[in-house]
């Protein structure tokens, strides 16, 4: 494809493509601005934490890379603490990411393939669901898509850059570095050298920065916490794989489809030149781009695909790294059986390309609810009917209307088929609805000096709303941080015991639901059980009863 020249009739076509996708995107994200139990609320109080000169692994546990952070707390820095406007952060990357993903398959094949590699990618189920929580995946899939973006532009030391922010926000990036680098040697020894070199120089500045600041805490929370980790049956590949492939078929599935069109032309140039040759030619963007970002969407997906099967503990968001190169393949697939149904009209010989390919879509289409079964959910509780709330949103009804009435449905039996953007709806309609009035009781009731304590996917949003620190800065309280014995529950007990003689920051206040988090660890339910009384009880429509325990005073 010829470069765009900005003021010209195509710079304005892709233009308005953007804007009209970002801007449907948007819509549907502005259901997804509500409180939310998620990790996402520790991860807004360490920020916060950050603008009063703390700092992660030195003064707090943190069990992501530094820069997982940096984002929010620039934020906060510049207009301190909003919720909505925390809520954008990774609604903001995922945009990058989706801009990056068009201009992938624009370049490779034109304004179709990237209209429908972007329409795959944003409105998707999973990335429209981790889109609405800040855990970090937002920003190192945006990266990752810059750097892929660099790398295929021929901008290797650009891509080095971005491929070491993405990895200093998420570890998982890391396979996708080496990835990268092998494809980029391939074609140019020199380009890997470079790409190499600012990777290299750019990880080693950040990690070197944080581990001379939070020494001992950094190795644990970046890296030891993470292989010290209990594993589950239900957090391997194959279970998260058969969930994503429900929700998301025609995206996982595209680089299946693109694989027989990029190996024909692989054969083909191989035949005509010693194959080594043949193999640098279809990884060269300078040679062909689009066979070259075939190509490389093919074994990137690959390669990520086998690095979480050999992990022991797969979470589903992790797939979201392979998202993009999905996305472009589908691009490149839909526009390549446009051109073989268009040329299929005019020259008999490839009428049955197209027919081939339409067979295969069809074929996946009414097959891939056989991938149900993997959801022991569905498949445990097929038949029942689930009734939903349309969520809240903050745009004007009339903006609402056209959602509610094409997209929404205020129920749904379990068992039959739906959009993944009705999924997404309703997985945003579980709102965390007794937020404020945890905070407004807290504010009313607490006296300066006074901490709370308590399940890390709700206390650290409660503490930032009503305003009362968390105690001994313990945001982090999920219960795979104990068990795994990189902090021992005694020690952490006995640090929240130290501020009951504090005048400030002294632990006051307990929220907890029962059967969940760290009330689930025998030595916090025998401290709590042993200093603290319910006061308060707060019931919700989605996630249980939260408790609000308040500590007894010592007799005498």
């Amino acid at each position: 494809m010829s470069a765009i020249r900005l003021g010209s009739r195509r710079a304005w076509q892709h233009g308005v493509s953007v804007a009209i996708l970002l801007s449907l995107f948007l819509m549907l994200k502005s259901y997804g601005l509500n409180y939310a139990v998620s990790d996402e609320n520790i991860y807004f109080y360490d920020a916060s934490l950050m603008t009063r000169g703390l700092w992660p692994y030195r003064d707090f546990f943190f069990a992501h890379p530094p820069l997982h952070l940096v984002p929010g707390w620039l934020l906060f820095e510049l207009a301190g603490f909003h919720y909505a406007a925390a809520k954008l952060l990774p609604v903001f990357a995922t945009c990058v990411s989706g801009v990056c993903v068009y201009f992938l398959a624009t370049r490779a094949r034109g304004r179709l393939a990237a209209v429908t590699a972007t329409g795959l990618f944003l409105f998707s189920h999973d990335l429209l669901r981790a889109s609405s929580h800040w855990t970090g995946i937002n920003w190192s899939v945006a990266w990752l898509s810059a750097g892929l973006l660099a790398a295929l532009s021929g901008s290797p030391v650009a891509a080095g850059i971005l491929f070491a922010l993405g990895s200093c926000t998420g570890a998982y990036v890391l396979p996708g570095v080496l990835m990268v680098l092998t494809l980029t040697t391939v074609v140019r020894p020199r380009h890997g050298l470079r790409f190499a070199t600012a990777f290299a120089l750019v990880f080693a500045t950040v990690n070197a920065a944080f581990w001379a600041m939070g020494g001992q805490g950094f190795i644990d929370g970046v890296y030891r916490f993470h292989w010290l980790k209990p594993s589950a049956e239900e957090t391997a590949l194959s279970a998260q794989l058969g969930q994503m492939l429900f929700h998301n078929f025609f995206l996982l599935a595209s680089p299946v489809y693109l694989a027989p069109l990029v190996a024909h032309r692989a054969w083909s140039r191989v035949c005509r030149k010693p194959w080594y040759r043949g193999v640098r030619d279809m990884l060269d963007p300078t040679v062909c781009l689009e066979s070259a970002t075939g190509t490389w969407c093919l074994l990137f997906s690959a390669g990520y695909l086998v690095f979480l099967w050999r992990l022991p503990q797969v979470y589903h968001f992790y797939l979201l790294l392979m998202f993009p190169t999905c996305a472009v393949a589908g691009g490149l697939v839909a526009a390549w059986l446009w051109s073989a149904i268009v040329r299929g009209v005019r020259d008999r010989r490839v009428r049955v390309a197209p027919a081939m390919m339409l067979a295969g879509l069809a074929a996946g289409y009414l097959g891939y609810p056989l991938f149900e079964h993997r959801l022991d959910y569905y498949a445990a509780q097929r038949g029942r009917t689930v009734r939903y709330d349309f969520p809240p949103s903050p745009l004007p009804r009339w903006a609402q209307a056209p959602v509610q009435r094409l997209l929404w449905r205020p129920e749904r039996m379990v068992g039959e088929r739906y959009t993944g953007i009705q999924y997404y709806l309703w997985h945003e309609s579980r709102v965390f609805d007794a937020a404020s009035d945890i905070a407004e009781w807290l504010r009313q009731n607490s006296e300066p000096g006074d901490a709370i304590f308590g399940d890390s996917t709700t206390t650290p949003l409660v503490a930032l709303l009503a305003g009362v620190p968390i105690a001994a800065h313990m945001s982090d309280t999920n219960a795979a941080r104990f068990r795994s014995g990189i902090t021992p529950a005694a020690e952490a007990v006995a640090q929240l015991e130290a501020t009951f003689d504090r005048a400030d920051g002294r632990l006051t206040w307990v929220l907890l639901c029962p059967g969940r988090g760290f009330y689930n660890v025998n030595d916090f339910r025998r401290f709590v059980d042993g200093h603290f009384r319910l006061v308060r009880q707060f019931p919700t429509a989605h996630h249980g009863t939260y408790r609000l325990l308040r500590r007894v005073p010592p007799e005498g």
